[in-house]
């Protein structure tokens, strides 16, 4: 943690914070991110991917807050997602496949043939990964888990949305041209990165 010269009015808002609170606003303040911040000031985060979240909620405090303003710091701004960072999440979901979430496998089970006689067969399975097989940046890719009379059911974040808001963000998408009437004249994009999209939008969307 840096050291430097707090005036009393500083000083007193900085007292009032808690140890971790302290720590991430010098921290910020000396040049991490929000993330580092909370990481290097000792914070506890089971799920890394979460930490952003932490350290977004703590910068946003009140009397954190109160500080920082009272530093002349913005660091409400540096905890907020970046344009870069959201390519990258919505890269991450757009990749993010059954396989790196779900396990398959086979087991015998005794059905009853057109004969009536009883045999056995294999059919396929799945199960949801355990929480310490999964990559922690696939983890995001999971939108709902739920266990009903059917069993386990969960819902992953569908790829093609992902997708859409990726191409959106990144520019893929040329500005669409309207004629008076609202109607759509035309929509242009690049060949490549088209081609590109679509392939990944043929592949799965969702379990």
């Amino acid at each position: 943690m840096n050291n430097f010269e707090m005036t009393e009015e500083q000083k007193e808002l900085f007292d009032k914070l808690t140890p971790l609170k302290q720590g991430v606003a010098i921290n910020v303040i000396s040049g991490m991110k929000p993330s580092e911040a909370h990481r290097e000031a000792g914070g506890e985060c089971k799920n890394e991917s979460n930490r952003r979240k932490l350290a977004s909620e703590i910068l946003t405090h009140p009397d954190v807050k109160a500080f920082l303003d009272c530093i002349g710091y913005q660091a409400v701004n540096e905890a907020v997602m970046s344009r870069q960072e959201m390519l990258e999440e919505l890269s991450l979901l757009s990749r993010t496949n059954q396989n790196d979430l779900i396990t398959w496998g086979y087991r015998d089970v005794e059905v009853v043939n057109d004969e009536g006689q009883t045999e056995t067969q294999k059919q396929s399975f799945w199960t949801l990964k355990a929480m310490e097989d999964i990559n922690p940046e696939h983890l995001n890719a999971i939108e709902e888990v739920s266990v009903g009379k059917d069993g386990l059911k969960f819902k992953k974040v569908s790829k093609l949305a992902a997708m859409k808001q990726l191409a959106d963000l990144a520019g893929y998408n040329a500005a669409v041209k309207t004629e008076h009437s609202g109607a759509v004249a035309s929509v242009s994009i690049n060949k490549e990165e088209y081609a590109d999209i679509r392939k990944q939008m043929l592949d799965e969307d969702d379990c």
